[in-house]
């Protein structure tokens, strides 16, 4: 396959993904979701140090083994990788990724309903009011003439994330070619919001 565009439409998915951080819905999670964010980022750490104690273990180089990390879900660090000299880290990525994806799947769904029912936690679950989410969806429909609107911020995003991606790179930190739109997406979401 010719992956000429692979770049450009990875960075729209991504600024996209940006456009969806809401910090209103982040703070209403309130306790939780900070215990919940807490929770995440302890099993991005212990993922990571895994996959680095089985690379070594292995007699592999630790960057192949973070290729089975967290990072494959990042989608764009495979190329960087290579670049570091680790042959193949795309493919690397891309299996980790897929496997994790069907493995959360296969796993996911059988264990989540084992627990539901186990813990009978539909019999404490309250009925939704139906008519606050036809509320909702009137509220969030989309009409054709939006499009041209939504498409130029998207194209906003992605230029001023150029800017911020080139600046954060003099860092000295890799970053996915993305980060920077994703970021200027959210926070070009978020003030949208307040204003």
């Amino acid at each position: 396959f010719d992956d000429i565009l692979k770049e450009v439409f990875m960075v729209f998915f991504f600024t996209s993904v940006g456009f969806q951080a809401n910090l209103k819905v982040l703070k209403s999670g309130g306790k939780s979701m900070i215990v919940f964010l807490g929770l995440i980022i302890v099993l991005i750490v212990l993922q990571n140090g895994t996959a680095i104690g089985l690379a070594k273990l292995l007699h592999l180089d630790p960057l192949v083994g973070m290729c089975t990390g967290s990072i494959p879900m990042a989608g764009a660090f495979g190329p960087v990788l290579e670049d570091f000299g680790i042959s193949g880290a795309t493919t690397v990525c891309t299996a980790a990724a897929t496997f994790g994806l069907v493995a959360g799947s296969v796993m996911g769904g059988p264990l989540g309903e084992r627990l539901v029912e186990k813990r009978e936690l539909l019999k404490t679950a309250i009925p939704e009011d139906d008519s606050l989410l036809l509320e909702e969806d009137k509220k969030h429909e989309r009409h054709v003439k939006q499009y041209p609107t939504a498409f130029f911020q998207l194209v906003l995003a992605m230029g001023i994330g150029t800017v911020l991606s080139q600046v954060l790179s003099m860092t000295g930190m890799t970053f996915p070619i993305y980060i920077g739109a994703m970021i200027v997406a959210a926070v070009l979401r978020n003030l949208s919001e307040y204003t």
